[in-house]
Parts: C-alpha cells; structure tokens; sequence
C-alpha cells in the first residue's frame, strides 16, 4: 500500500515538480563545477592581524585557518598558499579582548573561498611594552670535513624589542639563527633573521624587534693536531773558569702541543727561553719557561723544572755517528748516505768522555716527502742527543747527502 502510495505521489503535478526541481539543481551544479575542483588546502594559513595602531600589539597566538577552496582544475596545482592571507581587522581597536571574523584575501581571482575553519578567533589587545636584549648566535651544522668555526661574530650589540608586556616576559634569549651546510673552508658573512626564544628554544611569535636582521660573521679554521716533542734547554753564557756543564736534566722532557697540522710537521721541539749559566759553579735548578711558536698551545701546561750539573775541566774528542732515518715513503728506501759516518766534536769529563761510545749519540733525519733521488740534509748540534754528562760541541761534517731509492 505505501508503495502504491508513493508511486501516486511521484506521478503526481507536483511530485513531477519535485523532481523536475532536484534534477535541474543537478544538472546546474555538475556544469558549474566542471573544470572546477572543490576541496580543502593541503596548508594551513597562518592568521595575521591588520590596521594595529602604535598603541597596542596582538598578545595571543591567532592560530591557522583551513580553507575549502573552488579553482579550474588547470589552476589547482599551482595554488599557493603564500599568496593567499588570512586576517582580522583591528582598525580602532584599543586594549581589550575581543572575538573576530577571520577574512581572506587571495591574489588569483580564479581561486574562490567556500568555507573557512575557523571562520572566527579570539583576539587580545595589549598596550606595547619595549625592552632591550643582547644578540647571539645560534649556530647548526658542521663546517667542511677539516675545519672547525671560531667565535661567532654579531655586527649588532642590542636590539629593542616590542610587544605585550605577557610576551615580553617569555623571552630568554635573542639569536641570529645560522645554518652550516658542511661546505664551507672559510669565513661565512651573512645577514639573518633575528628570532625571540623562550627558555624551552621555542620561537616567540607576536614581537616586533627592530632591527630585525643582523650580520653575522664566523670564521673558519683548520682543525688543530696534536703532536709530543721534546724540550731543549737553551744554554747562554759560559760555567765559571775551569767548570763545564756536565748534565742538563729536564722534568718533564717533553709537551703535547696543538695547533694548525701544518704548523706542528715543523716542529721537532720546543726550545725553553735563555737560560744563564755565566760563572756557573755548582748545581743549579729552577723552573723555566718555553719559547712557544705563534698558533701553538701546550695541552694541560705543567711547570717546567731543568737541572744544570757543573763538572771540572772538560776534555774533548771526536766521534764518529751513523744517523738514523724516519719518515720515508711507503716502498722507497736509504740507499746509502755520504759521508758514511759523520764526524762531531764532543767535550765533557774525562771519565765520561773515555766512556763514550759511538751508539751513545742519536741523530734522527727526516725523510718526510722526499721521493727518489740525491737529498742534502743539514745537521745541527741541537739535533744529536748525547749521553748524560757529555755535550756535543761542534759538528764537523755539518751535511749529509742521502740517496734514497
């Protein structure tokens, strides 16, 4: 029965009517939208506040709006949501809380706004407050593979910073933010974005701080190496007539430096300032202090004490000593040397000279880069060690001429 009834009322007039009606609104609705698309944007749009007087600052987060929006299908993927705003007028408002209707303003007149979320929001006004803060630098990423950064550099001292006195309070700390992408060998000039950072690193919205861009300088350096060398007192003067130095001990005997690599492959040891021994004639003992090359440091500096021992009238003699080669290339070798020993001139007592031996003395040459070939080395004194009580005083054969193969 119900069914017959409802087949009475659509072959009815105004049944018909009805949906004659539904279809035609149908028909109007697919050939308004086709070539259209109706949908949500993937982004949110951030909510802004226009027309606010000097007086008073937004001292409440607006949120992000979703927009339900109608565009041509050809139009649709270049739809970009920086060109489109979403705002609330605050012309003559003062202090207050108020609630809002949330506007849209969007530059390509093909994109049409359907519906908003949401369509309103709360607004809080507050008087402006200013302060004043410190600039540093927040630095992320890592320079090339080599090299380190130094100490950050803001070309801006202070900056002024204004805003609800509620949001003023937040602020921690401000910092120019810079972003190292692992390329770069030397120093990074940029201008950046000041952010307002809370205590937790949180970026702090609704501020106005002037100026809002600062330049930033960091220098870029090599990384430091490490190296241990040795220490070497540096004798001025001459021991009381009739005495010698007969031992130079050092505590400790040698440092762990850092610095540039290529600084450090150049130093062997570190020589201590002068130290006088005119007249010496007995046992002297003090703490002294290194000559330090410019871009070198000590690591964990310890006081440095030497301990110079006199002995009576010394005797000399000459000894001969074969050197001892490091630093050579994988798969090149010594192939002989000229002289075949080298001659120097030591002094000491009598008991400790007659003791000597040639093994006694250690000359190390630095083969370090030398590919084939004919090589003249020059041989300092300062670079034999000696047994304890005996000094090298001269070296007679002052260059060796290696063949390396």
């Amino acid at each position: 029965m119900k069914f017959k009834k409802l087949i009475k009322i659509i072959s009815s007039k105004t049944g018909l009517l009805i949906i004659a009606f539904v279809v035609a609104i149908l028909m109007w609705f697919y050939v308004a939208n086709e070539g259209y698309r109706v949908g949500v944007l993937d982004q949110k749009i951030p909510i802004e506040a226009f027309n606010l007087s000097e007086e008073v600052v937004v001292a409440n987060n607006l949120g992000e709006t979703s927009l339900k929006v109608r565009a041509p299908l050809s139009t649709w993927g270049k739809i970009d949501a920086q060109n489109i705003n979403a705002y609330v007028d605050v012309k003559d408002l003062g202090v207050g809380d108020y609630t809002l209707e949330v506007k849209i303003s969007v530059e390509d007149p093909n994109v049409q706004i359907i519906d908003k979320d949401p369509a309103t929001v709360a607004v809080v006004l507050d008087e402006v407050s200013n302060i004043e803060r410190e600039v540093s630098v927040k630095l992320d990423g890592q320079p090339s593979t080599g090299f380190k950064t130094g100490e950050p550099e803001v070309l801006v001292d202070n900056v002024s910073l204004g805003g609800a006195e509620s949001i003023l309070e937040k602020v921690s700390q401000i910092v120019a933010p810079v972003i190292l992408d692992g390329t770069e060998t030397e120093e990074v000039k940029k201008t950046v974005e000041l952010e307002a950072l809370d205590q937790e690193g949180r970026k702090i919205s609704n501020l106005v701080i002037f100026p809002k861009t600062a330049e930033v300088k960091i220098p870029i350096v090599k990384e430091d190496g490490i190296k241990t060398v040795g220490i070497k007192a540096k004798l001025t003067g001459s021991a009381a007539s009739g005495y010698y130095v007969s031992e130079v001990l050092l505590n400790p005997s040698s440092v762990t430096i850092e610095g540039q690599v290529e600084t450090l492959d150049k130093i062997e040891y570190l020589d201590s300032k002068a130290i006088n021994i005119n007249n010496l004639n007995s046992e002297q003992k003090k703490t002294i202090d290194l000559d330090i090359p410019e871009g070198v440091n000590i690591i964990d500096a310890k006081p440095i004490t030497v301990t110079i021992t006199v002995g009576g009238e010394e005797r000399n003699r000459e000894i001969k000593i074969s050197p001892e080669f490091k630093g050579l290339k994988e798969g090149l070798r010594v192939g002989g040397y000229q002289p075949g020993s080298i001659r120097i001139l030591v002094s000491g007592s009598a008991d400790k000279i007659d003791k000597a031996s040639p093994g006694d003395f250690k000359l190390s040459l630095d083969l370090k880069n030398m590919d084939k070939g004919s090589h003249p080395i020059g041989i300092l004194k300062e670079s034999i060690g000696a047994p304890g009580g005996v000094t090298v005083k001269e070296v007679l054969d002052r260059e060796v001429v290696v063949e390396v193969e």
